[in-house]
Protein backbone atom coordinates (compact mmCIF):
# COMPACT_ATOMS: atom_id res chain seq x y z
CA UNK A 1 0.00 0.00 0.00
CA UNK A 2 2.99 2.56 0.75
CA UNK A 3 4.55 1.66 -2.06
CA UNK A 4 1.71 2.85 -4.35
CA UNK A 5 1.86 6.06 -2.74
CA UNK A 6 5.01 6.83 -3.98
CA UNK A 7 3.72 6.44 -7.86
CA UNK A 8 0.52 8.44 -7.36
CA UNK A 9 -0.12 11.94 -8.92
CA UNK A 10 -2.73 12.59 -6.65
CA UNK A 11 -0.60 12.28 -3.27
CA UNK A 12 1.81 15.51 -2.11
CA UNK A 13 5.78 15.17 -2.33
CA UNK A 14 5.31 15.21 1.63
CA UNK A 15 3.44 12.33 1.76
CA UNK A 16 5.28 10.60 -0.50
CA UNK A 17 8.18 11.27 1.65
CA UNK A 18 6.92 10.03 4.68
CA UNK A 19 5.55 7.36 2.92
CA UNK A 20 9.43 6.59 1.53
CA UNK A 21 10.42 7.07 5.78
CA UNK A 22 8.29 4.62 6.56
CA UNK A 23 9.56 1.88 4.07
CA UNK A 24 12.60 2.17 5.27
CA UNK A 25 12.00 -0.18 8.45
CA UNK A 26 10.29 -2.67 5.78
CA UNK A 27 11.64 -5.91 5.00
CA UNK A 28 9.53 -6.14 1.90
CA UNK A 29 11.87 -3.33 0.04
CA UNK A 30 15.62 -3.81 -0.85
CA UNK A 31 17.59 -1.03 0.51
CA UNK A 32 18.89 -0.55 -3.26
CA UNK A 33 14.73 0.27 -3.98
CA UNK A 34 14.36 2.89 -1.10
CA UNK A 35 17.94 4.78 -2.19
CA UNK A 36 16.78 5.02 -5.86
CA UNK A 37 14.03 6.26 -4.24
CA UNK A 38 15.57 9.09 -2.37
CA UNK A 39 17.58 9.59 -4.76
CA UNK A 40 15.16 10.70 -7.60
CA UNK A 41 13.18 13.09 -4.72
CA UNK A 42 16.29 15.28 -4.76
CA UNK A 43 16.68 14.99 -7.94
CA UNK A 44 13.23 16.70 -8.15
CA UNK A 45 13.75 18.46 -5.28
CA UNK A 46 17.54 19.32 -4.52
CA UNK A 47 17.31 22.13 -2.16
CA UNK A 48 14.67 20.71 0.26
CA UNK A 49 16.24 19.75 3.50
CA UNK A 50 13.32 17.22 4.42
CA UNK A 51 13.80 15.19 1.62
CA UNK A 52 18.11 15.26 2.11
CA UNK A 53 17.90 15.08 5.50
CA UNK A 54 15.82 11.80 5.89
CA UNK A 55 17.80 10.17 3.18
CA UNK A 56 21.09 11.10 5.41
CA UNK A 57 19.35 8.83 7.71
CA UNK A 58 18.55 6.69 5.80
CA UNK A 59 22.66 6.43 4.56
CA UNK A 60 23.58 6.60 8.66
CA UNK A 61 21.39 3.19 9.24
CA UNK A 62 22.66 1.49 6.68
CA UNK A 63 26.09 2.58 7.44
CA UNK A 64 26.71 4.52 4.16
CA UNK A 65 28.75 7.35 5.89
CA UNK A 66 30.63 8.49 2.61
CA UNK A 67 27.52 8.50 0.69
CA UNK A 68 25.72 10.58 3.40
CA UNK A 69 28.20 13.05 3.93
CA UNK A 70 28.57 13.48 0.10
CA UNK A 71 24.60 13.90 -0.20
CA UNK A 72 24.78 16.37 2.59
CA UNK A 73 27.85 18.50 0.99
CA UNK A 74 25.96 18.51 -2.15
CA UNK A 75 22.84 19.64 -0.36
CA UNK A 76 24.91 22.44 1.03
CA UNK A 77 26.79 23.44 -2.53
CA UNK A 78 23.08 23.75 -3.50
CA UNK A 79 23.32 27.12 -1.35
CA UNK A 80 20.28 26.68 0.23
CA UNK A 81 18.97 30.77 1.74
CA UNK A 82 16.22 29.55 4.47
CA UNK A 83 17.80 31.26 6.86
CA UNK A 84 17.39 28.39 9.47
CA UNK A 85 19.53 25.96 10.98
CA UNK A 86 19.13 23.36 8.61
CA UNK A 87 22.71 24.02 7.08
CA UNK A 88 24.05 24.02 10.71
CA UNK A 89 22.18 20.42 10.99
CA UNK A 90 23.75 19.38 7.62
CA UNK A 91 27.62 20.03 8.45
CA UNK A 92 26.63 18.42 11.72
CA UNK A 93 25.21 15.15 10.19
CA UNK A 94 28.83 15.53 8.13
CA UNK A 95 30.43 15.50 11.35
CA UNK A 96 28.58 12.81 13.00
CA UNK A 97 29.21 10.61 10.19
CA UNK A 98 33.04 10.65 10.66
CA UNK A 99 32.25 10.42 14.06
CA UNK A 100 30.20 6.72 13.35
CA UNK A 101 33.22 5.63 11.50
CA UNK A 102 35.91 6.08 14.20
CA UNK A 103 37.32 9.38 12.45
CA UNK A 104 37.21 11.60 15.76
CA UNK A 105 39.37 14.48 13.96
CA UNK A 106 37.62 14.98 10.80
CA UNK A 107 34.62 14.98 12.62
CA UNK A 108 35.78 17.86 15.32
CA UNK A 109 37.45 19.83 12.19
CA UNK A 110 33.80 19.67 10.79
CA UNK A 111 32.03 20.49 13.66
CA UNK A 112 34.02 22.81 15.71
CA UNK A 113 32.95 25.70 13.20
CA UNK A 114 29.00 24.96 13.91
CA UNK A 115 29.42 25.10 17.68
CA UNK A 116 28.61 29.26 17.76
CA UNK A 117 24.90 28.18 16.58
CA UNK A 118 24.28 26.55 19.85
CA UNK A 119 22.31 24.37 18.13
CA UNK A 120 21.76 21.48 20.26
CA UNK A 121 22.45 18.65 18.28
CA UNK A 122 25.99 20.78 18.00
CA UNK A 123 26.70 20.85 21.38
CA UNK A 124 25.50 17.13 22.11
CA UNK A 125 27.99 15.68 19.36
CA UNK A 126 30.68 18.19 19.66
CA UNK A 127 30.96 16.92 23.43
CA UNK A 128 31.05 12.95 22.50
CA UNK A 129 33.07 14.09 19.71
CA UNK A 130 35.84 16.25 22.20
CA UNK A 131 35.53 13.11 24.65
CA UNK A 132 36.83 10.49 21.85
CA UNK A 133 39.40 13.15 21.01
CA UNK A 134 40.67 12.48 25.03
CA UNK A 135 40.08 16.01 25.97
CA UNK A 136 37.49 15.77 29.09
CA UNK A 137 37.51 18.86 30.23
CA UNK A 138 36.52 20.41 27.22
CA UNK A 139 34.02 17.20 26.39
CA UNK A 140 32.46 18.14 29.74
CA UNK A 141 32.45 21.97 29.25
CA UNK A 142 30.55 21.58 26.59
CA UNK A 143 28.21 19.62 27.70
CA UNK A 144 27.26 22.62 30.43
CA UNK A 145 27.16 24.49 27.73
CA UNK A 146 24.35 22.10 26.54
CA UNK A 147 22.49 21.81 29.28
CA UNK A 148 22.49 25.76 30.11
CA UNK A 149 21.22 26.32 26.50
CA UNK A 150 18.66 23.30 27.05
CA UNK A 151 17.95 22.55 31.08
CA UNK A 152 14.84 20.28 30.02
CA UNK A 153 16.98 18.49 27.31
CA UNK A 154 16.69 14.99 29.05
CA UNK A 155 19.00 13.37 26.28
CA UNK A 156 21.34 15.94 26.57
CA UNK A 157 21.26 15.45 30.14
CA UNK A 158 21.15 11.68 30.33
CA UNK A 159 24.77 11.83 27.80
CA UNK A 160 26.84 14.57 30.02
CA UNK A 161 25.83 13.25 33.23
CA UNK A 162 27.44 9.85 31.37
CA UNK A 163 30.67 11.67 30.22
CA UNK A 164 31.01 12.21 34.20
CA UNK A 165 30.60 8.75 35.15
CA UNK A 166 33.34 7.80 32.51
CA UNK A 167 35.28 10.34 33.62
CA UNK A 168 35.32 8.94 37.00
CA UNK A 169 32.82 11.76 38.79
CA UNK A 170 29.76 10.24 39.91
CA UNK A 171 28.77 12.88 42.14
CA UNK A 172 28.56 15.40 39.45
CA UNK A 173 26.50 12.70 37.33
CA UNK A 174 24.38 12.32 40.07
CA UNK A 175 23.97 15.88 40.30
CA UNK A 176 23.61 17.02 36.71
CA UNK A 177 20.67 14.08 36.81
CA UNK A 178 19.30 15.19 39.98
CA UNK A 179 18.95 19.29 39.06
CA UNK A 180 16.90 17.68 36.12
CA UNK A 181 13.85 19.65 35.68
Amino acid sequence: RLLALLDDTMVSDRAKLKALTMLTTSKNVTATFIESRYAQMIQRQPKDWNVTSEYIKFLQETKQYAKGRAVASQWLKEKVANGGLAPVVAQSDIAWMYYLEGRYKEAWDTIRTEIDSWQGTVLYRASLILDKLNQPVEAEQMGHALIKRYPSGAKGRGMVAQLFWKHGKPQEAAEILKRSP
